[in-house]
Protein backbone atom coordinates (compact mmCIF):
# COMPACT_ATOMS: atom_id res chain seq x y z
CA UNK A 1 0.00 0.00 0.00
CA UNK A 2 0.69 3.78 -0.14
CA UNK A 3 -0.36 6.56 1.99
CA UNK A 4 -0.60 9.82 0.78
CA UNK A 5 -0.69 12.42 3.80
CA UNK A 6 -1.39 15.99 2.79
CA UNK A 7 -0.29 18.13 5.79
CA UNK A 8 -1.52 21.55 7.15
CA UNK A 9 -0.99 23.56 10.20
CA UNK A 10 -4.11 21.42 12.54
CA UNK A 11 -5.25 19.03 10.81
CA UNK A 12 -3.08 16.55 8.19
CA UNK A 13 -5.83 14.50 5.85
CA UNK A 14 -4.60 10.61 4.87
CA UNK A 15 -5.71 8.71 2.29
CA UNK A 16 -4.74 4.90 2.14
CA UNK A 17 -4.13 3.10 -1.50
CA UNK A 18 -3.08 -0.27 -2.95
CA UNK A 19 -0.59 -0.16 -6.38
CA UNK A 20 -3.71 -1.38 -8.04
CA UNK A 21 -5.34 2.09 -6.97
CA UNK A 22 -7.87 0.89 -4.94
CA UNK A 23 -8.98 3.13 -2.18
CA UNK A 24 -8.36 1.66 1.43
CA UNK A 25 -9.09 4.32 3.71
CA UNK A 26 -9.42 8.11 4.25
CA UNK A 27 -9.38 10.01 7.15
CA UNK A 28 -8.70 13.50 8.88
CA UNK A 29 -6.46 13.73 11.86
CA UNK A 30 -5.18 16.24 14.55
CA UNK A 31 -1.52 16.80 13.63
CA UNK A 32 -0.47 15.79 17.03
CA UNK A 33 -2.38 12.50 16.76
CA UNK A 34 -0.96 12.01 13.15
CA UNK A 35 2.41 9.80 13.87
CA UNK A 36 0.78 7.86 16.84
CA UNK A 37 -2.25 6.53 14.37
CA UNK A 38 0.64 5.99 11.01
CA UNK A 39 2.56 4.09 13.25
CA UNK A 40 -0.39 0.95 14.06
CA UNK A 41 -0.22 0.60 9.66
CA UNK A 42 2.11 -1.44 8.56
CA UNK A 43 5.46 -0.49 6.65
CA UNK A 44 4.61 0.70 3.56
CA UNK A 45 5.51 3.88 1.52
CA UNK A 46 4.78 7.46 2.99
CA UNK A 47 4.15 10.62 0.22
CA UNK A 48 3.89 13.80 1.05
CA UNK A 49 4.26 16.86 -0.94
CA UNK A 50 7.47 18.65 -0.34
CA UNK A 51 6.50 22.06 1.55
CA UNK A 52 6.74 23.48 4.65
CA UNK A 53 7.26 21.42 7.55
CA UNK A 54 7.71 17.92 5.26
CA UNK A 55 10.88 17.14 5.86
CA UNK A 56 10.52 17.45 9.66
CA UNK A 57 7.38 14.20 9.29
CA UNK A 58 10.04 12.71 7.05
CA UNK A 59 12.58 12.31 9.35
CA UNK A 60 10.01 11.13 11.64
CA UNK A 61 8.39 8.59 9.24
CA UNK A 62 12.09 7.17 8.46
CA UNK A 63 12.85 6.85 12.24
CA UNK A 64 9.55 4.64 12.47
CA UNK A 65 10.44 2.15 9.75
CA UNK A 66 8.65 3.90 6.93
CA UNK A 67 9.52 4.71 3.24
CA UNK A 68 9.29 8.31 2.79
CA UNK A 69 8.70 9.76 -0.84
CA UNK A 70 9.00 13.85 -0.55
CA UNK A 71 6.99 14.98 -3.84
CA UNK A 72 7.42 18.78 -5.76
CA UNK A 73 3.78 20.00 -5.61
CA UNK A 74 4.16 20.35 -9.40
CA UNK A 75 3.93 16.23 -9.82
CA UNK A 76 0.70 16.61 -7.54
CA UNK A 77 -1.54 19.10 -9.15
CA UNK A 78 -2.22 17.07 -12.22
CA UNK A 79 -3.90 14.14 -10.14
CA UNK A 80 -6.01 16.60 -8.18
CA UNK A 81 -8.69 17.15 -10.41
CA UNK A 82 -11.49 19.62 -10.37
CA UNK A 83 -12.13 19.92 -7.11
CA UNK A 84 -9.82 21.05 -5.04
CA UNK A 85 -9.98 20.06 -0.96
CA UNK A 86 -7.46 18.35 1.37
CA UNK A 87 -9.76 14.96 0.46
CA UNK A 88 -8.46 15.50 -3.35
CA UNK A 89 -5.04 16.29 -2.35
CA UNK A 90 -4.03 13.37 -0.01
CA UNK A 91 -5.58 11.27 -2.89
CA UNK A 92 -3.74 13.10 -5.33
CA UNK A 93 -0.42 12.45 -3.33
CA UNK A 94 -1.21 8.93 -3.41
CA UNK A 95 -2.00 8.85 -7.62
CA UNK A 96 1.80 10.69 -7.88
CA UNK A 97 3.68 8.12 -5.63
CA UNK A 98 2.38 5.21 -7.85
CA UNK A 99 3.90 6.67 -10.92
CA UNK A 100 7.65 4.85 -11.05
CA UNK A 101 8.42 8.23 -13.35
CA UNK A 102 7.75 10.47 -10.78
CA UNK A 103 11.08 11.35 -8.91
CA UNK A 104 10.99 12.38 -5.13
CA UNK A 105 12.50 15.19 -2.79
CA UNK A 106 15.28 13.69 -0.23
CA UNK A 107 14.68 14.10 3.10
CA UNK A 108 16.35 16.37 4.33
CA UNK A 109 18.76 15.83 7.61
CA UNK A 110 18.26 18.53 10.75
CA UNK A 111 21.93 19.67 10.18
CA UNK A 112 20.56 20.34 6.78
CA UNK A 113 17.61 22.05 7.66
CA UNK A 114 19.87 23.88 10.78
CA UNK A 115 22.06 25.38 7.46
CA UNK A 116 19.09 26.51 5.68
CA UNK A 117 18.01 28.59 8.70
CA UNK A 118 21.19 29.98 9.02
CA UNK A 119 21.52 31.32 5.10
CA UNK A 120 17.84 31.99 5.05
CA UNK A 121 17.88 34.26 8.30
CA UNK A 122 21.62 35.63 7.00
CA UNK A 123 20.05 36.66 3.47
CA UNK A 124 17.22 38.54 4.95
CA UNK A 125 20.03 40.74 7.18
CA UNK A 126 21.85 41.19 4.01
CA UNK A 127 18.85 42.47 2.11
CA UNK A 128 18.01 44.69 5.01
CA UNK A 129 20.85 46.09 5.71
CA UNK A 130 21.56 46.84 1.71
CA UNK A 131 17.94 48.64 1.77
CA UNK A 132 19.39 51.02 4.77
CA UNK A 133 22.43 51.66 2.65
CA UNK A 134 20.39 52.67 -0.14
CA UNK A 135 17.71 54.81 1.77
CA UNK A 136 20.76 56.58 4.03
CA UNK A 137 23.04 57.07 0.90
CA UNK A 138 20.07 58.70 -0.89
CA UNK A 139 19.40 61.16 2.54
CA UNK A 140 22.93 62.42 2.44
CA UNK A 141 22.88 62.99 -1.04
CA UNK A 142 19.98 65.55 -0.43
CA UNK A 143 22.49 67.57 1.70
CA UNK A 144 25.68 67.32 -1.20
CA UNK A 145 27.33 64.14 0.80
CA UNK A 146 27.56 61.69 -1.53
CA UNK A 147 29.21 58.23 -0.47
CA UNK A 148 29.82 55.32 -2.43
CA UNK A 149 28.19 52.08 -3.66
CA UNK A 150 29.51 48.81 -1.93
CA UNK A 151 28.23 48.17 1.88
CA UNK A 152 31.83 47.81 3.22
CA UNK A 153 33.01 51.03 1.16
CA UNK A 154 29.87 52.89 2.28
CA UNK A 155 30.18 51.84 5.86
CA UNK A 156 33.98 52.40 6.34
CA UNK A 157 33.38 56.11 4.45
CA UNK A 158 30.34 56.87 6.63
CA UNK A 159 32.53 56.23 9.77
CA UNK A 160 35.08 59.07 7.89
CA UNK A 161 32.88 61.33 7.12
CA UNK A 162 31.63 61.43 10.53
CA UNK A 163 34.68 62.50 11.73
CA UNK A 164 35.19 65.55 9.16
CA UNK A 165 34.47 69.20 9.51
CA UNK A 166 32.17 68.99 6.45
CA UNK A 167 29.41 66.73 8.45
CA UNK A 168 29.31 69.10 11.18
CA UNK A 169 28.89 71.84 8.14
CA UNK A 170 26.49 70.56 5.65
CA UNK A 171 23.87 68.57 8.45
CA UNK A 172 22.19 70.64 11.76
CA UNK A 173 22.15 68.88 15.08
CA UNK A 174 18.72 66.99 14.47
CA UNK A 175 19.67 65.47 11.31
CA UNK A 176 23.06 64.53 12.71
CA UNK A 177 21.82 62.65 15.61
CA UNK A 178 19.38 60.87 13.30
CA UNK A 179 21.76 59.26 10.98
CA UNK A 180 23.80 58.48 13.66
CA UNK A 181 21.15 56.27 14.62
CA UNK A 182 20.53 54.91 11.32
CA UNK A 183 24.70 54.47 11.63
CA UNK A 184 24.23 52.61 14.74
CA UNK A 185 21.41 50.07 13.17
CA UNK A 186 23.67 49.80 10.51
CA UNK A 187 26.38 48.29 12.24
CA UNK A 188 23.88 46.18 14.26
CA UNK A 189 22.96 44.41 10.96
CA UNK A 190 26.73 43.89 9.91
CA UNK A 191 27.44 42.36 12.98
CA UNK A 192 24.32 39.94 13.36
CA UNK A 193 25.52 39.05 9.66
CA UNK A 194 28.90 38.31 10.05
CA UNK A 195 27.74 36.34 13.70
CA UNK A 196 25.34 34.03 11.24
CA UNK A 197 28.35 33.73 8.79
CA UNK A 198 30.92 32.24 11.78
CA UNK A 199 27.99 29.96 12.61
CA UNK A 200 28.01 29.05 8.83
CA UNK A 201 31.56 28.34 8.76
CA UNK A 202 31.41 26.42 12.58
CA UNK A 203 28.88 23.79 10.86
CA UNK A 204 31.14 23.30 8.00
CA UNK A 205 34.42 22.08 10.68
CA UNK A 206 35.31 19.03 9.91
CA UNK A 207 33.27 18.28 7.43
CA UNK A 208 34.84 16.77 4.15
CA UNK A 209 32.10 17.56 1.59
CA UNK A 210 32.25 21.45 2.30
CA UNK A 211 36.70 21.51 2.69
CA UNK A 212 36.10 20.04 -1.24
CA UNK A 213 33.81 22.33 -2.08
CA UNK A 214 35.47 25.33 -1.25
CA UNK A 215 38.72 24.45 -3.66
CA UNK A 216 36.58 25.46 -6.23
CA UNK A 217 37.57 28.33 -7.19
CA UNK A 218 35.16 31.32 -6.61
CA UNK A 219 33.13 29.20 -3.83
CA UNK A 220 33.25 30.55 0.05
CA UNK A 221 31.65 29.34 3.18
CA UNK A 222 28.24 30.82 1.65
CA UNK A 223 28.27 29.36 -1.37
CA UNK A 224 29.34 25.63 0.17
CA UNK A 225 26.66 25.80 2.69
CA UNK A 226 23.96 26.91 -0.18
CA UNK A 227 25.17 23.07 -1.69
CA UNK A 228 25.49 21.63 1.46
CA UNK A 229 22.05 22.65 2.25
CA UNK A 230 20.20 21.67 -1.06
CA UNK A 231 21.79 18.71 -2.05
CA UNK A 232 22.99 15.82 0.64
CA UNK A 233 23.50 13.23 -1.98
CA UNK A 234 24.85 14.37 -5.68
CA UNK A 235 23.90 10.93 -6.99
CA UNK A 236 20.14 11.16 -6.62
CA UNK A 237 20.78 13.09 -10.22
CA UNK A 238 20.87 11.18 -13.31
CA UNK A 239 24.10 13.51 -14.52
CA UNK A 240 25.60 13.96 -11.08
CA UNK A 241 29.02 11.79 -10.04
Amino acid sequence: IVIGVDTAKRFHQLCVMTRDGELLDERRLQRDKMLAHVSKLERCTVALEACGGSHHWGRELLALGFRVRLLHPAHVRPYVGVQKNDRADARAICEAALRPLIRSVPVKSRDQQDMRVLLRLRQALVADRTRLINRFRGLLGEYGLVLPKGAKAFRRQLRELTGEARWQEALSARVRDIFQQLAGELDRLFAKAEELKRQIIALQQGDETAQRLRTIPGVGPVTAAEVMASIEDARVFSSGP
